[in-house]
């Protein structure tokens, strides 16, 4: 149940903007796909880091990431099915906009099923 809920912050924060390191990626790259990597085990610079270790990968264009839906376009958000919560370089490690995004959904989520279970 947290996997599915990790990516649906990491989705919704790229697409709001929330994160100034994932935005200063994309203006850096321009065009093309950016993986978003765990920051437990920052890849070297120009290098591709280890599977287990980038969470997804998102179209960038003009700088920007591309998440919205564009002229029915499917939104280009993919997760990386090789990624792993926790590794030998620890358990999962995001940059403070993405989770501080996680932590709003995170409690969201725990309101809600508070909610259920009073009910």
């Amino acid at each position: 149940r947290f996997l599915p809920l990790l990516h649906d912050a990491i989705s919704e924060g790229l697409a709001e903007g929330v994160d100034d390191i994932q935005a200063a990626g994309a203006q850096q790259l321009g065009e093309g796909w950016m993986h978003i990597h765990d920051d437990r085990n920052i890849p070297p610079l120009n290098r591709v880091g280890d599977p287990d270790d980038i969470l997804a990968s998102v179209r960038v264009q003009d700088g920007k990431v591309r998440e919205p839906l564009l002229f029915f376009r499917p939104k280009t958000y993919q997760p990386m099915p090789s990624y792993r919560v926790c590794t030998a370089h620890g358990v999962t490690q995001l940059t403070e906009g993405l989770a501080s995004k996680l932590r709003g959904l995170l409690e969201e989520r725990a309101r809600e099923e508070s909610r259920k279970t009073n009910s």
